[in-house]
């Protein structure tokens, strides 16, 4: 049997530990991740194995030879990267005259039962079988959906919490029928998950997930790689070679760690759980580690300490020196006497340290709420400054801002952002004060990406529009975190503030084309916060138009959070309504194709599909799919997900009707009540409830669960806002109860 080795990255969120070794040369209990893949496939059975590899790959040539682990070792230089599909490509004449073959990453672990794979995969006659692993948080993986056969559906890379419905996940170990070889272009960088399954999808192939219930652990994270030393320490996964050393019980018995063969610990030193100590190493007299990672020939001398660190090769801590949480040394390393490396701090290879300056290592994510800085609502404002450097680095030309214009606090964050983007040699146009709407729009019709900041006491909460108005896409929003979290800067000089007038009036244009009807009168009191411009833009329209809130004749009430309607006080249409009667006089003028949001209520799809027409619909998140034309298209339609824009669009539409017509036309709609409630489960068990639950609600047409990055909404829709109502706390209390049943595990 023959096996490909996936052995060529270069592993850049390992560093500095991949600074100076291959990703699959980082150590697990002090021998090479690769060792342990090349004895699981060895057991079960493979006697010939290629190697893909590029990045220092000369080190990985070195270690393993011409065999290894009783098998034969051939290697496959890439020049430039081709992918992980565009190298396996190279090797299709060796590989040809297989039945099946095994292609497995050389620097991830794993226990999985190859044999029952491999009878998986003849018993399916599958082209293509993908090992599943189960995981808890799955968004550094590739999500994958199963029909009832265990056919594929549905591939979802890296998503974010809100397109995550599975804890399935991809884990690079695949069997391949050799015929699957001739999809894949020679000589194009070409990726499996991105590019060769979903092509086999597109073309009705037969792509198989095989669930393996072993262990696995990718290790391309630090934190994956401390857990993987601690499981393997606790003996949760099985290995079939012999360890490098011994594994010993703490002088308190509260934990075990690992001493490699060769390394020299003083009978004095201290020894916490969870810690590796590899070959070389030396640990003086009074010196400690505790849940640390100690690589070959590091040394820590007296009274020197690492606590939850990794010190890479040849570092040395001299006396009183110490490594603490979460922070990194690099390869030669030392920490002069009585330095500090600071928490999340990682230091390049060869570096001396002498003094204690604070390094830091912040954590950003793009979340529903807006920009989040270590898990909490909104970011410092050293954190925006960074978002601003970030933005900077990333997109090319200038960066509009604007400040909420309800909030005081705003100006404060949003002088630090464009600070960032300034730092970063870009240009900031300063907007000055504004709302989602108007930033919105801005984005889109100056094609400039744009952020929106508020301020709330020592957070300033930043929403973020790309340059078609809607929130960035998912492959965007990855390189900013990394650009913000490793605190860069694109270009040296520095950018410039440039104060500058919204597009004010195009907006008031956009919004009077909406409000207008040839020849036809309307009178309309205004209220809420984003009505000013609305009510400036309906009296250029010709409407009779003025501010009020006795909602006295026809009351518009518009707010971000949508559209209230109102006849002589009597309410009588919201969003989604709003929404229905535009949709019937869409297709009551002919139009059949649709660009809907993923919020839309089943109501209105079915009126839609039963009145002959069709839909696609684009997401208000930040999302991992390319939307290509459709996206484009809703940012051309802003009444779908815009109040000002909806209100307008509706308003234009009752021009030239009496009251008595208006009143009928929206009673004889029906209503559409849509309910929202939140669900906070454990982060660990999200992935695995979203997996039990998520059957139930995709048989109810009216019931979706919608993952977020602080829990999981459920949105209720019904006929009456008692059955909406109804419906969503049930769907609460069986969310509980899974949970409660998922417990620990």
């Amino acid at each position: 049997m023959k096996a490909v080795i996936l052995a060529g990255g270069r592993g850049e969120r390992l560093r500095p530990l991949t600074d100076t070794r291959p990703k699959p040369l980082v150590p697990v209990l002090a021998r090479p991740v690769m060792d342990y893949v090349l004895s699981l496939i060895s057991h079960h059975g493979v006697t010939e194995a290629f190697v893909t590899t590029h990045y220092l790959a000369h080190q990985i040539r070195n270690r393993y030879g011409d065999e290894a682990f009783g098998m034969k070792l051939h290697y496959a230089l890439e020049e430039e990267p081709l992918g992980t599909a565009g190298g396996v490509k190279r090797l299709e004449n060796e590989l040809k005259s297989e039945e099946c073959f095994l292609v497995i990453s050389g620097d991830a672990l794993c226990d999985f039962d190859l044999d029952r794979a491999f009878a998986f995969h003849r018993e399916k006659k599958a082209d293509a079988t993908v090992i599943l692993s189960s995981v808890k948080t799955p968004l550094d993986y590739g999500v994958v959906l199963l029909d009832s056969f265990e056919k594929i559906f549905s591939f979802s890379e890296k998503p974010d919490w809100s397109e995550t419905f599975s804890d399935q996940v991809n884990t690079g170990v695949y069997i391949l029928s050799p015929r699957v070889l001739e999809k894949i272009p020679a000589g194009e960088n070409f990726d499996f998950a991105s590019d060769l399954f979903p092509r086999l999808l597109a073309d009705g192939d037969a792509l198989f997930g095989y669930k393996d219930e072993g262990y696995w652990c990718d290790i391309g994270l630090l934190p994956a790689l401390y857990r993987c030393n601690r499981d393997l320490i606790r003996g949760k996964a099985r290995i079939y070679m012999d360890p490098a050393g011994s594994v010993l019980p703490t002088r308190d018995g509260d934990g075990a760690y690992f001493v490699a063969e060769g390394a020299r610990v003083d009978d004095e030193a201290q020894i916490g759980p969870d810690t590796v100590i590899s070959p070389g190493v030396v640990l003086a007299k009074g010196s400690r580690a505790s849940g640390s990672l100690i690589m070959e020939r590091a040394r820590l001398e007296e009274d020197a300490a690492a606590e939850c660190a990794i010190l890479c090769e040849d570092v040395r801590l001299n006396t009183g020196a110490a490594a603490l949480p979460g922070s990194v040394v690099g390869a030669g390393s030392v920490l002069e006497s009585g330095a500090r490396a600071e928490n999340g701090a990682t230091l390049a290879p060869r570096t001396t340290l002498t003094a204690p300056p604070v390094f830091s290592r912040k954590s950003f994510a793009f979340t529903e709420e807006g920009v989040a800085e270590d898990g909490v609502p909104g970011v410092s404002r050293g954190g925006a400054e960074r978002l601003g450097s970030a933005f900077a680095a990333y997109y090319q030309g200038d960066i509009g801002v604007f400040r909420a214009a309800a909030s005081p606090g705003g100006s404060y964050f949003a002088s630090a952002f464009a600070a960032g983007v300034q730092r970063g040699g870009r240009n900031a146009r300063f907007f000055g004060a504004g709302d989602p709407s108007l930033a919105g729009f801005t984005a889109a019709h100056l094609r400039l990406p744009t952020v929106l900041v508020d301020g709330d006491g020592d957070r300033g909460l930043i929403r973020v529009f790309g340059t078609d108005g809607l929130p960035p896409l998912r492959r965007d929003v990855v390189k900013l975190v990394r650009l913000a979290e490793e605190n860069v800067s694109s270009v040296s000089g520095m950018g410039l503030l440039l104060p500058r007038e919204a597009p004010v009036a195009a907006y008031r244009d956009a919004l009077c084309r909406e409000l207008t009807r040839s020849g036809e009168r309307l009178a309309v009191s205004f209220s809420g916060e984003l009505s000013e411009r609305l009510l400036e833009s309906a009296v250029s329209a010709g409407i009779a138009a003025y501010h009020s809130r006795e909602r006295n004749g026809l009351h518009a009430e518009v707010f971000p959070g949508g559209v209230k309607l109102f006849l002589d006080r009597e309410r009588l249409a919201e969003n989604e309504k709003l929404r229905l009667f535009l949709v019937r006089c869409a297709l009551a003028d002919g139009r059949r194709f649709f660009t809907i949001p993923e919020d839309f209520p089943q109501i209105i799809r079915d009126e839609i599909t039963a009145a002959g027409g069709s839909f696609a619909a684009f997401t208000l998140r930040h999302t991992n799919r390319d939307e290509g034309a459709v996206r484009r298209d809703a940012s051309r339609e802003r009444w779908l997900f815009d109040p000002p824009f909806l209100a307008a669009r509706a308003l234009g539409r009752l021009r030239g009707m009496s009251d008595d017509a208006i009143r009928e036309t929206f009673r004889s709609l029906p209503d559409i009540f849509v309910t929202e409630l939140h669900y906070y489960p454990r982060e660990d068990n999200k992935a695995k409830l979203l997996t039990l639950a998520g059957e139930k609600a995709g048989k109810e047409k009216n019931l979706r669960l919608v993952p977020g990055f602080y829990g999981i909404r459920i949105i209720s829709e019904a006929l009456s806002l008692e059955a909406a109502l109804d419906q969503a706390f049930e769907t609460r209390g069986r969310l509980y109860d899974i949970e409660k049943n998922i417990g620990e595990g």
